[in-house]
């Protein structure tokens, strides 16, 4: 895997502890998620929490889950490197694909409700 300096970084959110980036390597599609802490000075709630999730990585599957490929640091900022599973966030699809998978979301768990 690359260095995280050879990708370009897209901001996608931005947060009060953490800011998620979308990586690309110049004229390639994008492959990589970064997690990166927003604070110079962190909590270190923050810090432990990326370093819980970079060690699921062996326990988590690509079919369904950002695989976790290495924990580093960025302009001194710890950053999670994930594998991109591709894709666009709901957000930026529009209002209409949030409502629609929150609506179905809601269904479901009405009809979970009704099972019991």
């Amino acid at each position: 895997m690359a260095e995280p300096t050879e990708y370009t970084l897209e901001p996608l959110r931005e947060g009060v502890d953490f800011t998620l980036y979308r990586g690309q390597q110049h004229g390639n599609p994008p492959s990589v998620l970064a997690k990166a802490l927003a604070a110079e000075q962190p909590s270190p709630q923050s810090v432990r929490l990326l370093e819980h999730q970079y060690s699921l990585a062996t326990e988590l599957d690509e079919a369904w889950a950002a695989k976790p490929l290495a924990l580093t640091r960025r302009q001194r900022r710890t950053v999670l490197i994930l594998k991109h599973p591709g894709g666009e966030p709901l957000d930026r699809r529009g209002s209409k694909a949030s409502t629609a998978i929150a609506g179905a979301m809601i269904d479901r768990k009405n009809s979970f409700g009704r099972l019991r």
